[in-house]
């Protein structure tokens, strides 16, 4: 039996931390690798078919959709829509498609219902109008980010939602060279619930942090660089940085997932902190 998902609460945004493959959808085939985001609006059939080991991330925009940011927030680093990729229905779609039993598990109100098709219902022969799978890599943000280029921040957003939106920290060329202090600076989100996921790199505001690690910032919780990131020529900032890091910012009180088991927290993680004091 082979299986496709639909997510009917909401837009899915889905980022490739590791691997590549390709995804297959009620719009066509779309080939994926690592750095990329995909976005699947509401209701859409999918299934990923990888080529090598795959690790996502997934994003939900609960009863919302994902839209593009303010452009005049961003000045020059205004995400182009002419960066996005779509799927196509090509020859590698097509051959895909059997008369083998299909399912599609439907998620509706955190509920999962199935229906069985005697094919499978990834037939299409073509599609009409502006709403469709899209994809976007980091590295095309990058590119299209001038060296030396001065960005506020809100330059870095990248998707909004009704409740949340979603930063993209990609490496910068150019903006040490005045030898000024670069943010962030120790501050506390009044706002928002501040979630970061540590993607490639290595990251100047945290110490012994790693790829594939993420950290939590509560709405009233003052937080900032890891003492040990003084060390790292945080005062004057270096001239190019190498990390990609993806931020959530949340309106609505974000929790974590106690059901894991043994947890996903790295409880040692406090004592880092400690450890860098020491050696001030």
């Amino acid at each position: 039996m082979h299986a496709l998902a639909r997510n009917a609460d909401g837009d899915t945004l889905i980022f490739v931390h590791n691997g590549a493959g390709a995804l297959f959808c009620d719009y066509g085939h779309l080939p994926y690798c690592d750095g990329d985001y995909i976005l699947l609006p509401r209701g859409t059939a999918w299934r990923i078919e990888p080529s090598e080991l795959s690790e996502f991330m997934m994003i939900e925009a609960t009863a919302s959709a994902f839209k593009l940011p303010d452009a005049s927030q961003g000045g020059p680093s205004a995400i182009n829509p002419m960066l996005f990729t779509l799927p196509r229905i090509d020859d590698a779609f097509i051959a895909q498609q059997d008369d083998a039993f299909w399912e599609i598990h439907i998620k509706r109100r955190g509920q999962v219902s199935t229906l069985t098709y005697p094919f499978n219902p990834l037939d299409a022969v073509g599609w009409e109008g502006d709403l469709c799978v899209v994809k976007l890599n980091w590295r095309d943000l990058a590119k299209h980010r001038s060296d030396g280029q001065r960005t506020p921040p809100a330059a870095s957003c990248t998707f909004v939602t009704e409740t949340f939106s979603i930063s993209t920290f990609i490496p910068k060329v150019g903006e040490g060279e005045s030898g000024i202090m670069r943010v962030p600076f120790y501050h506390s989100n009044e706002d928002a619930d501040e979630f970061i996921f540590y993607h490639r790199g290595e990251f100047f505001s945290r110490g012994e942090i790693k790829a594939g690690m993420a950290t939590f910032h509560p709405s009233g919780f003052p937080h900032g660089p890891h003492p040990s990131a003084y060390q790292k020529k945080m005062v004057k900032a270096p001239v190019e940085t190498e990390e990609v890091a993806i931020m959530i910012d949340s309106r609505a009180f974000l929790t974590v997932d106690e059901s894991i088991p043994d947890g996903a927290e790295w409880k040692a993680y406090v004592k880092t902190w400690e450890k860098a004091q020491e050696t001030l």
